[in-house]
């Protein structure tokens, strides 16, 4: 009977980790579009937990267990360490051979968000995580667009999908960003405190750009020559911005006089 409620909660607990880290690989997709059941690391983490409850079941009841329950629990152990193993392989393989950017990626872009005059900073990730968004596409506190894995699609990491996957919207005229101390949203047409009427307007190496939800930043590991992108919401409505990101006044770089390589990636390119 002892025997029993063991492995019963055991079982139990499998069961709840199982289905809790379900739960979290859907959270930490970051798209709809995306199953679980399609991240590998979902199945690693699985065997683990898989492992660590029959290690659990030998360590109490592993005197009481006749020689086949223990071949059982070995295979038990076995099988899922190896096809997670060699799901990993598959799907490493095939994203890269898929991918649009031909394999893993690490881009940054820095950028900076003014409301009315006011600087907004996004919260900050909450421990232990130490990071806003997904593995692949996430801030860390620092005012910087990271991207940091195997791409599918170039628009998949476009400067609309970073404020969404942050938890914030950016769309024509419109826009919504979850700062540190309140979430902010402000479309065309409001007004500000002083009650000038705003308008949003998003910069890019100190030049407006039109469509700048589908912006894809110009793709390199450094900021610069990676971009400075200067979004703001007030009444001046200017084609361009004084404004400058720190890395690139750190770095001494100009909106009128930097220079870099021209890249092609696919159908994209950018100067």
């Amino acid at each position: 009977m002892e025997a029993r409620r063991i492995a019963g909660i055991v079982l139990f607990l499998v069961v709840a980790l199982l289905l809790a880290l379900l739960v979290l690989a859907d959270e930490e997709t970051g798209r709809d579009d995306v199953s679980p059941f399609l991240d590998p690391l979902f199945y690693i983490k699985a065997s683990a937990v898989i492992t660590g409850a029959v290690a659990l079941l030998l360590l109490f009841l592993g005197n009481k267990l006749k020689e086949a329950q223990k071949t059982a629990l070995f295979w038990l152990i076995t099988a899922p360490v190896v096809i997670s193993s060699l799901f990993l392989a598959g799907n490493t393989i095939y994203e890269n051979a898929i991918s649009e950017t031909g394999g893993p990626i690490h881009w940054h872009a820095d950028y900076q968000v003014w409301v009315c005059g006011q600087r907004l900073d996004l919260i900050d990730p909450k421990f232990p995580s130490n990071k806003i968004g997904t593995p692949l596409f996430h801030e860390h506190n620092d005012d910087r667009i990271h991207v940091e894995g195997t791409v599918q699609h170039i628009e998949d990491v476009n400067l609309g999908r970073y404020f969404a996957t942050i938890g914030g919207l950016l769309e024509e005229g419109r826009l919504r960003y979850v700062a540190a101390d309140a979430e902010i949203e402000v479309k065309d047409g409001d007004a500000c405190p002083d009650s000038s009427v705003g308008t949003l307007q998003v910069y890019v190496n100190g030049k407006r750009t039109e469509g700048y939800a589908d912006y894809q930043y110009y793709p390199h590991p450094l900021v610069p020559p990676g971009d400075c992108v200067i979004i703001e919401f007030d009444a001046t409505a200017s084609d361009t911005t004084d404004r400058i990101c720190e890395s690139w006044a750190a770095s001494e770089w100009s909106y009128g006089s930097f220079k870099r390589p021209a890249v092609t990636i696919g159908e994209h390119t950018w100067q």
